[in-house]
């Protein structure tokens, strides 16, 4: 097997063992693996009881063993938000990270084709109050703010060209 597809398949048996399986993980030689990186994030997950990874973590994941993933920044503040969407480039979907929260969309905890930084700082600020008013008990980290294609009928995240 070799580059993405193999690349792929290393991110999937992952997840497979941080779920509780413990399918053989095939040799990384001669593929740009970063493998420390790939054990941290199943680490971490098994550490705290998990067999779901977040979003972020599931990017990360699938960075580590070459899968191109859209570029997107985690935004702990309303201020953060606006200067990562500005980084990235308008226009952006923002999305709820937390791990109590797996359908984001239940809690109304998306935001597609925001253009501008006073919408950014708005919806961060819309994203936050919404969910804790539907879910009180969950544990907010933050949204996340990929950057989105600016075709409005078909939202979807740009892969990333740089890295």
């Amino acid at each position: 097997m070799r580059g993405r597809a193999r690349s792929a398949v290393l991110a999937v048996v992952l997840l497979a063992t941080a779920a509780g399986q413990t399918p053989a993980l095939p040799s990384d030689e001669g593929d740009p693996v970063d493998r420390a990186k790939a054990d941290s994030i199943i680490g971490t997950a098994r550490g705290e009881g998990r067999t779901l990874l977040n979003e972020v973590e599931a990017k990360t994941l699938l960075a580590a063993f070459g899968v191109p993933v859209p570029p997107f920044v985690v935004a702990t503040t309303h201020e953060e938000a606006v200067r990562a969407a500005e980084t990235i480039g308008y226009p952006v979907v923002m999305k709820i990270l937390s791990p109590d929260i797996t359908h984001k969309s239940d809690v109304n905890g998306v935001r597609l084709d925001v253009r501008d930084a006073r919408d950014e700082g708005y919806q961060f600020d819309d994203i936050i109050s919404t969910v804790h008013r539907m879910r009180p008990e969950a544990k907010v980290k933050n949204p996340s703010t990929p950057r989105s294609d600016p075709i409005r009928s078909t939202v979807r995240c740009r892969p990333s060209t740089a890295r």
